[in-house]
C-alpha cells in the first residue's frame, strides 16, 4: 500500500540515486534491512525503474533447497537454462538482456534465498565494474539466516544500507486516516501508534481492524485498541517465528507462557536452552521487531504473544505452565505469580498448590483485587475435596472475597463452612466472617446462624481468650441484628453502661460490642452527645485505617462523633496529613473511608468537598452495600442543604430498597423535592409519616433526620404558625437533652424565624452563642444571616451579615447570603458535568491521571480532557488551584 511508504522519502531518492548512477555505467549494491513490518518490501515493491530493466525475485523458506531459485524467478523468461548459465560469471546471464536501458535487479527476503542464488549474487557483488545495473537487495533483521556467510558477503559489499525507521506519531495519524478513511481522534491514534511501535505492518492490520470489527477511532475506544490482536496480524506472526530456528522458536514460547516473569534464567530453563542460546535467541527476536530492545524480555505487540502461543499445542501449553509454576515457586517467587500459571493447569499435582492459590487470594484481596482472589480461590476447592477445616478456611477466604460484590453467596459460603470445624470457637470464628451491616440489617437465615453458633459456643468461655473474644463478638453481631427493635435498643443502652470507661478495652471483639452499643445510644438518644463523644473518641484511639472497612467499629465511631457533633477526632482519623502515602488499601476500604470522609465534612458544613467524597464513594462501591448506603445519605444532605431536588430525586433512585433506613432517607427526600417543587402538603403528610416511624422503631435522635425542623417549615408556610411552634418546641426539648450545639443550634435559629420580632431576634442570637461552639460553619452562617436579615441597618446586624456571608462562601455556598442569583448556581461546583465532577473528586482525592482512568475505565487522554473543562469552567489555573477551589481549604490526600 501506498501509505506504507510515508517517511521515506529518503531512501526512496538514494535509491533513485542509484538507479542514476547505474545509468551512468556505474554499478551500484543498495541493501534495505530491518526488522520484520518495517517496510522493506514495500520499498522494493515502489523502486521505479524508469529508463531500467527491472528483474525481481523474493527469498522464500519453503524453496530455499532449490538451486538457483532466485536467479531463475529474476531471468524468468529470459534463459532456459540458468542453472548451466549460472555457474559462470555473472555477465553471462546479464549479458542476455536486450536493449540500452540499465538493468534494476530486487531481490527481497535475501537471507531466504537458495545457497546457488547467493553465491551467484555474491560473485555479482564483487564483479560489478563496468556493468549497467543496480542490485537492490532487503534483508529481514533477526532471522535465523541472515548471518550466512553468503548473505553477510553481500551485504558487506553493498554502496549504502538502507534502515527505515518506525513512523512517526504524525506519519502514523496520516497512514491510519487514509487506511480507515474516516477522521482518527488524537487519543486514539496515540494508542495505536504506542501500540505498534510505529511499525508500518501493525498500524495497517490495526487500521483494517478498526474497519473490519467496527471500531469507532475515538478516545473512548483507544484502550480498546492497545490489547486488539488482529487474526491476519497473528497468523502473518506466526508464519514468521515458524520459519526461524528450534531454539528461537522455544523461546519465544517461554516468553508468552512467563509473561511478565520473564527473565533470563527462567526463560533458558523453560526453553531447555543454555545462557549462551538464550542471549542469542533474544537477539534475533529483538532484530526481528518481536522483543522489545530494552528491558526485560517483553513482547513489542500482544500479536506476538498470541503468535507465540499458537506455537505450543494446548497438551505442551499445559506442560509448560505446570513447569513455569514449579519453577517460580521453588525460585521463591510471589504467590500470585506462581498461582497465575497454575490457573491454567487442570490438574494441580503438586502438594503445595493449594496453600498457594490461597496466599495469592491473600495477595490479592490486600492490593484491591477481590475479582481475582476470588478466581485462585475457587480453583484452590476444585483441588481441595476433603471436607474438613482445610476445606472450611477456602470457603471462609472466598467469602471475605465475595463479600462487597455478592453478600449473599458470601453466606452461604459461610453456613457452608461453618459444619465442617469440630470446635465451638472455629465455628464462631467462621459465622463472624460474614460481612456485618451497619445501617443494613443482617438476614433472618444469618441471625439463626448467630445464635446456634453462640448456643454452641455456651456461656463457659469466658476463661479462655479466644473463646471470650469469639463471645463478644457474637454478642456485637446479635445486639446489631436488633437494632431495628424499640426494646432492643434500650436494652443495648443498659449494656453499655456495664463496660466501663473503655480504660480496658483492649481487644478487637470488645471495641466493636461498644461500638454497636454505641450506636444503640445514639439512635435512641439514650446518652448525652458529650458521653457519647467520648467513648467514640477511645474507640478510634485503637483503630487503624485498615480496620475501617469490612468491619463496622470505626464506622459507628465516625456516625457516632459526627451525630455528637464531635468531629476533631474523628477528621484528624480520617485525613491524617500530608505525608509520604502509604500502601494503597483495597478498593472497598478506600470507599468506605471516602464515605466517611463525606459524613465529617457535611458535618462540617464543607458541602462541596462531602458532595465530591459521597460521589466518589458511591462510585467505587458495591450497589446496595453498606459503603453505598451511607455514601447516598451523605449526598441525600448534600442535596436537602444546596436546595438539590433533581440531586434529591437521583440519590432517591439509587437507594436501596430492602432496609428501613434507606428507606426512611428516600422517602424524606422525595417529600423534600415535593415541597421545593410547591407541594407543600404532599410533603408534609410525608416527612410527619416518616417521623412517627421512626419515633415507633425508638429512633428518636434528632440529628440523624431532622424531620420536625422540616416539618415546621413546612407548617410555618403553609400559615399553621401554632403547630410549627409547638412542633419546634418538642424538637428543643429533645435537641437540649442530646445536647448537640448543632441541633441545638439549628432549631434556635427556626425557632426565631417563625417567632420573628424581639423574641425571633433574641434566639436568633442565641442560636449564634450555641452554633460556635459546633463544628458545623454553616449552621453558624446561616444564623448570623438570618440575623443580619432581622434589623437590616443595625451595626449587629451588618457585622452579622458580613461573617455569615464569608463563612457560607468558605463552605460553598455562596448562595446562601445572596451570593449568586436565585435559581443560579447552588454550589461552586454545579457548573461541572456529573463525569467532571466525579473526575474531580479522584484528583481531589489525590490520584493521579492515569490512577482516575483506570478507576473510571476510560483513557488517560479522556481525563486530561474533563480536567481542563474543570479548570476553564471554574477559572482555576491548575491542579492545585482546582482542589482549593472545590474544598475551600488545601485538601488532605487520602492515605493510598
Amino acid at each position: 500500500m501506498a501509505e506504507v511508504l510515508i517517511e521515506r522519502v529518503a531512501e526512496l531518492n538514494r535509491i533513485g540515486a542509484g538507479l542514476n548512477s547505474a545509468r551512468a555505467g556505474r554499478a551500484e549494491l543498495l541493501v534495505v534491512r530491518g526488522p520484520a513490518g518495517i517496510g522493506r518490501s514495500a520499498l522494493l515493491r515502489r523502486a521505479a525503474g524508469g529508463r531500467a530493466r527491472v528483474l525481481r525475485a523474493a527469498g522464500t523458506a519453503g524453496e530455499r533447497d532449490i538451486p538457483y531459485g532466485v536467479v531463475q524467478q529474476l531471468f524468468d523468461g529470459i534463459s532456459a537454462d540458468v542453472a548451466a548459465a549460472g555457474d559462470g560469471e555473472p555477465q553471462a546471464l546479464l549479458g542476455l538482456l536486450d536493449g540500452a536501458d540499465p538493468a534494476l535487479l530486487v531481490v527481497d527476503d535475501l537471507q531466504a534465498a537458495d545457497e546457488e542464488s547467493l553465491a551467484w549474487l555474491a560473485r555479482l557483488a564483487v564483479r560489478r565494474d563496468g556493468l549497467r545495473l543496480m542490485l537492490l537487495c532487503a534483508v529481514r533483521d533477526g532471522d535465523a539466516h541472515s548471518d550466512h556467510p553468503l548473505v553477510q558477503e553481500v551485504t558487506g559489499a553493498a554502496d549504502a544500507v538502507l534502515c527505515p525507521a518506525p513512523l512517526s506519531l504524525a506519519a502514523a495519524r496520516q497512514l491510519l486516516r487514509g487506511a480507515i478513511g474516516a477522521a482518527v481522534d488524537d487519543t486514539f491514534a496515540v494508542a495505536c501508534h504506542t501500540s505498534a511501535a510505529g511499525s508500518p505492518l501493525l498500524l495497517t492490520a490495526l487500521a483494517t481492524y478498526v474497519l473490519g470489527a467496527g471500531v469507532p477511532p475515538d478516545a473512548e475506544h483507544a484502550g480498546d485498541i492497545r490489547d486488539a490482536v488482529p487474526p491476519e496480524l497473528r497468523d502473518r506472526l506466526a508464519s514468521l517465528l515458524t520459519g526461524q530456528g528450534d531454539t528461537v522458536r522455544a523461546i519465544a514460547r517461554a516468553i508468552a507462557v512467563l509473561g511478565e516473569q520473564a527473565e533470563p534464567e527462567l526463560i533458558g530453563r523453560l526453553a531447555g536452552a543454555d545462557a549462551v542460546d538464550v542471549v542469542a535467541g533474544l537477539r534475533a527476536l529483538r532484530e526481528l521487531g518481536l522483543v522489545a530492545r530494552a528491558g526485560r524480555p517483553r513482547f513489542t505487540h500482544p500479536a506476538v504473544r498470541a503468535a507465540a502461543e499458537s506455537d505450543l499445542p494446548m497438551a505442551g501449553r499445559l506442560r509448560a505452565h505446570e513447569a513455569a509454576a514449579e519453577l517460580l515457586h521453588r525460585g521463591g517467587h510471589p504467590a500470585e505469580q506462581v498461582a497465575r500459571h497454575l490457573l491454567a493447569v487442570p490438574t494441580l499435582r503438586r502438594p503445595w498448590s493449594v496453600d498457594v492459590l490461597r496466599t495469592a487470594a491473600g495477595a490479592a484481596q490486600d492490593r484491591g483485587a477481590p475479582e481475582v482472589a476470588v478466581q485462585y480461590l475457587r480453583r484452590a476447592l476444585l483441588t481441595s475435596s476433603e471436607m474438613g477445616p482445610d476445606r472450611a478456611w477456602l470457603l471462609l477466604d472466598l467469602a471475605r472475597a465475595l463479600h462487597d460484590s455478592d453478600p449473599e453467596a458470601a453466606e452461604r459460603l459461610v453456613d457452608q463452612a461453618v459444619p465442617l470445624f469440630d470446635d465451638p470457637r472455629d465455628r464462631a470464628a467462621a459465622a463472624l466472617r460474614i460481612a456485618p451491616g451497619v445501617l443494613n440489617p443482617d438476614r433472618p437465615s444469618v441471625v439463626d446462624l448467630f445464635r446456634r453458633v453462640a448456643h454452641d459456643l455456651g456461656a463457659g468461655a469466658a476463661t479462655d481468650t479466644a473463646a471470650r473474644a469469639a463471645q463478644l463478638g457474637l454478642e456485637a453481631r446479635l445486639r446489631q441484628a436488633g437494632l431495628h427493635e424499640p426494646d432492643e435498643l434500650n436494652s443495648a443502652v443498659a449494656r453499655l453502661s456495664e463496660l466501663g470507661d473503655g480504660s480496658d478495652w483492649d481487644s478487637v471483639a470488645e471495641r466493636q460490642l461498644v461500638a454497636v452499643l454505641l450506636h444503640a445510644a445514639v439512635v435512641t438518644g439514650g446518652l448525652p452527645a458529650e458521653a457519647v463523644a467520648e467513648l467514640g473518641e477511645k474507640i478510634l484511639e485503637d483503630e487503624t485505617l485498615r480496620s475501617a472497612h469490612p468491619q463496622p467499629t470505626v464506622t459507628l465511631a465516625v456516625l457516632a462523633l459526627a451525630a455528637a457533633d464531635k468531629l476533631d477526632a474523628a477528621a484528624r482519623w480520617l485525613f491524617p496529613g500530608t505525608g509520604p502515602a502509604g500502601p494503597r488499601l483495597p478498593v472497598a476500604a478506600e470507599a468506605r473511608l471516602d464515605a466517611l470522609r463525606a459524613v465529617v465534612l457535611l458535618g462540617r458544613g464543607r458541602l462541596t468537598a462531602a458532595r465530591l467524597c459521597a460521589e466518589r464513594a458511591a462510585h467505587q462501591a458495591a450497589p446496595c452495600s453498606e459503603t453505598a448506603t451511607i455514601a447516598l445519605g451523605a449526598l441525600a444532605w448534600v442535596a436537602v442543604e444546596i436546595q438539590d431536588a433533581t440531586l434529591a430525586d437521583s440519590v432517591a433512585a439509587r437507594l436501596c430498597p430492602d432496609s428501613p433506613a434507606p428507606d426512611a432517607v428516600r422517602r424524606y427526600l422525595r417529600a423534600y423535592a415535593d415541597s421545593r417543587r410547591g407541594n407543600l402538603r404532599e410533603a408534609l403528610a410525608e416527612v410527619l409519616s416518616v417521623g412517627e416511624d421512626l419515633r415507633a422503631a425508638g429512633w428518636r435522635n434528632p440529628l440523624l433526620m431532622p424531620w420536625r425542623i422540616h416539618a415546621a417549615v413546612l407548617q410555618h408556610r403553609l400559615g399553621d404558625r401554632q403547630g410549627a411552634v409547638a412542633v419546634l418546641d418538642e424538637e428543643h426539648a429533645v435537641a437540649l437533652s442530646w445536647g448537640a450545639p448543632s441541633q441545638l443550634g439549628r432549631v434556635l435559629r427556626v425557632r426565631g424565624e417563625v417567632e420573628g420580632g424581639p423574641r425571633g431576634t433574641e434566639l436568633l442570637r442565641e442560636s449564634i452563642a450555641v452554633l460556635r461552639r459546633s463544628s458545623n460553619r454553616l449552621e453558624l452562617a446561616r444564623a448570623l444571616l438570618a440575623l443580619g436579615r432581622t434589623c437590616p441597618d443595625t451595626a449587629e446586624a451588618i457585622a452579622a451579615s458580613h461573617e455569615g456571608a464569608a463563612i457560607a462562601a468558605a463552605g460553598g455556598a455562596p448562595w446562601l447570603s445572596g451570593a449568586t442569583p436565585i435559581g443560579g448556581p447552588s454550589t461552586i461546583d454545579a457548573a461541572l458535568t456529573p463525569a467532571e465532577r466525579l473526575v474531580a473528586s479522584f484528583v481531589v482525592g489525590g490520584l493521579t491521571n492515569q490512577e482516575t482512568a483506570a478507576l473510571l475505565n476510560v483513557s488517560r487522554r479522556a481525563v486530561e480532557k474533563h480536567l481542563t473543562s474543570c479548570y476553564r469552567k471554574l477559572n482555576v489555573a491548575g491542579r492545585a488551584e482546582l482542589i482549593d477551589s472545590l474544598t475551600g481549604e488545601p485538601f488532605p490526600r487520602k492515605v493510598r
